[in-house]
């Protein structure tokens, strides 16, 4: 079979078997609209979304980062939405702002009307109210615009996620729309051994933001979640309860990027699909993903454009100075910033595997994290297949948790 894997915004074609293709799994999905609607016609412990929002009530949106149809839930809600007098906010956590192809991603053909109502939040800038210290003494700063609003509408989807368990819910305010003290402090759990994909009990960073967003008071919140297919159609929805909601959401998330294999692979071949192919920070997450279905002393590959380069650049940085895998957790674990979560992620995989990359980014980059730069795809998995290597693709590995049982 011919299979395509993403780079920037053309399609590699590659040759091979079809059984050692792993896509999203198939669900069925209904019409959108009505999924949507559905689900504001029935909300989770709230009122109707209609009798919930007043003027002056802030919409929460994810940034140009996370793959959320935001504009394809504003084209139904807006006639609800559009006669109060709201804003919105970009939540961006320690992200930079987005470019206007990122703003027309996320707001697409609402934009023009809505561009003078948008606040892009900025962790560094913007100014913050305290609402004390979470359980682990870390610091809880959320934005004072959002604070001090009336309402509060957040637009989200649940994926998986490398630390944090899953996207969605709480994420919307911490990182969403926190400091940026507040991001690196409950970022930095991600050293405790409950902070994986997948996993939400005792989870510290899970538990960090969900404490933040019930100190904010989640009464004042109506939340909009959903569940995308593998084509990025909206296969579930729910609304009202910002936590309820998120947990409405757990199980679809779960049918749709739990891929099971019947044995582990020499080599696992990742791609990042847009828009977390937006640089080298974010592509990440595609390598972690795939970690789990790898023998020891194999390799994942990643396929990334790496639109926009390396991003935070401090994770690159830490490896610089390093040296090593083991020397790079070391110096994590001592002195962590944000950014390093990455650093600490990576070096754990390169300690047992390999990383190979076929990227947008200077080979030099990938050797500065001890990975190994891949500049011809086509040879080299030909070459490793003449190997007798065992080889898992996964086109949409930005989403896909791939498992052995």
């Amino acid at each position: 079979m011919v299979m395509k894997i993403p780079f920037r915004s053309e399609k590699i074609e590659l040759n091979i078997t079809s059984s050692s293709v792993y896509y999203l799994n198939d669900v069925k999905c209904d019409d959108e609209i009505k999924t949507i609607l559905d689900a504001l016609e029935n909300p989770i412990e709230s009122k109707p979304l209609e009798d919930f929002i007043q003027d002056g009530t802030i919409i929460i949106v994810n940034d140009d980062t996370r793959s959320t149809p935001t504009s394809r839930i504003l084209e139904i809600i807006y006639p609800k939405i559009s006669q109060r007098k709201i804003r919105f906010v970009v939540a961006c956590g320690s992200h930079p702002a987005p470019k206007k192809e990122g703003l027309q991603f996320i707001f697409g053909e609402h934009l023009k009307d809505l561009q003078d109502k948008i606040h892009i939040h900025d962790a560094k800038n913007d100014q913050f109210v305290s609402l004390g210290n979470d359980r682990y003494g870390n610091p809880h700063k959320i934005s004072k615009i959002v604070y001090e609003a009336p309402r509060i509408i957040t637009i989200t989807s649940v994926e998986p996620h490398y630390f944090a368990g899953f996207m969605g819910g709480r994420k919307s305010l911490l990182p969403g729309v926190a400091s940026y003290s507040t991001i690196e402090s409950n970022h930095s759990l991600i050293l405790k051994p409950r902070a994986t994909v997948l996993n939400l009990k005792d989870n510290p960073v899970h538990l960090g933001m969900l404490e933040l967003t019930r100190k904010f008071g989640e009464e004042r919140i109506f939340s909009i979640q959903v569940v995308k297919d593998k084509n990025s159609k909206i296969y579930r929805a729910y609304s009202g309860n910002i936590e309820k909601a998120f947990e409405m959401c757990i199980k679809p998330c779960k049918e749709v990027s739990c891929v099971r294999l019947d044995e582990p692979v020499d080599i696992a071949v990742t791609a990042a699909e847009y828009p977390t192919d937006i640089n080298f920070y974010q592509a990440q997450k595609s390598i972690d993903n795939v970690k789990l279905v790898v023998k020891k002393g194999g390799a994942i590959l990643l396929v990334s454009g790496c639109r926009e380069g390396v991003g935070n650049r401090d994770f690159i940085d830490i490896f610089e100075r390093a040296g090593s895998p083991d020397k790079a957790l070391k110096l994590v674990k001592e002195n962590f910033k944000l950014g390093y979560q990455k650093t600490y992620k990576l070096a754990e995989i390169l300690i047992e595997k390999e990383i190979w990359g076929y990227t947008g980014i200077n080979p030099s980059v990938l050797r500065s994290c001890f990975m190994k730069p891949i500049l011809d795809l086509k040879k080299t998995l030909k070459e490793e297949i003449k190997k007798g290597k065992k080889i898992a693709f996964f086109p949409q590995g930005n989403a896909t948790i791939p498992f052995v049982e």
